[in-house]
């Protein structure tokens, strides 16, 4: 079962199914369901063009801002996991992609629908700015951005 953040928590959150982020919860301070989009193919007639769905189907990267744990851990699993890219095996770099599931609550926090993203690699970790001249008393969070293959949804209520 994954541990809890300690931060805040809100409407969505995510798990990731990495070996070093897989005991971690990642509450989101902010997220997108990407975009997707598909290639057609233009048909020649000897009356008019006609297209035709048919090319593959692309899927935007997720980017989301998580809330950062008072202790830094999730954080710093995250940049473990992205460092981990590059290990080798036999010479060869063997990034290894995992799956993830994203969680929309209800106000009470029950779950109502999961976004199941599969074959998923970090590929960005934002700058952690740090201002203590700041008035605002604002939670810690970083953006990360994660592509993936495939994306499936599951309602829950």
């Amino acid at each position: 079962m994954p541990i809890s953040s300690s931060t805040k928590t809100t409407n969505y959150f995510m798990v990731f199914g990495s070996e070093r982020l897989k005991d971690l919860k990642f509450y989101l301070q902010q997220m997108n369901l990407p975009g997707m989009s598909m290639s057609d193919i233009n048909m020649k007639t000897k009356i008019r063009n006609q297209f035709i769905m048919g090319g593959d189907l692309e899927f935007d990267p997720i980017t989301l801002k998580l809330l950062i744990d008072e202790d830094f851990s999730n954080y710093l699993a995250l940049v473990d996991e992205m460092k981990g890219y590059k290990d080798t095996i036999d010479g060869v770099i063997n990034p290894k992609q995992f799956n993830s599931t994203m969680f929309i609550t209800s106000n009470k926090g029950n779950p109502i629908i999961e976004f199941y993203f599969e074959d998923c690699m970090i590929t960005n970790i934002d700058d952690q700015d740090f201002d203590d001249g700041s008035e605002n008393d604002d939670v810690l969070s970083v953006n990360v951005t994660i592509k993936y293959s495939n994306l499936t949804y599951k309602k829950l209520t």
